[in-house]
């Protein structure tokens, strides 16, 4: 049986951490894309606790893509991922990579906004 307060909770959350990431990208690209990646797990992971499927303790979002129920991924879903893993990761601690810019937070979020839509229908958040 589905654990829809858990869910719900989950997906409240991501909603914050979207809504915080969108106010501070122009002052805070870092610090929007790391909130961008975080409402991105939030999302996946109430998707999956609403199927049913606990969700593992994990930041990687194409690990969580695999857990989700049907129907399965969409390559864009799947893009959004890998761009976002791939761009936020090694940012995560200093030194590792150049900051990232305004234009590269911008692609960022472009990548995260499927995520809260897909995770809505999934949660019957969207008729």
């Amino acid at each position: 049986m589905p654990d829809s307060r858990n869910s719900r909770d989950w997906f409240l959350y991501a909603e914050d951490d979207f809504q915080y990431a969108l106010e501070g990208l122009e002052a805070h690209p870092r610090g929007a894309c790391q909130l961008l990646a975080q409402a991105c797990e939030k999302y996946l992971k109430a998707s999956i606790l609403h199927s049913g499927v606990p969700a593992p303790r994990t930041h990687d979002l194409v690990a969580l893509l695999e857990l989700l129920p049907t129907p399965p991924p969409t390559p864009s879903l799947e893009r959004s991922a890998e761009l976002i893993a791939q761009a936020v990761v090694p940012n995560r601690y200093p030194g590792n990579q150049p900051e990232p810019t305004l234009e590269e937070a911008k692609a960022i979020l472009r990548a995260a906004e499927v995520l809260p839509d897909f995770s809505r229908q999934l949660l019957g958040l969207i008729p």
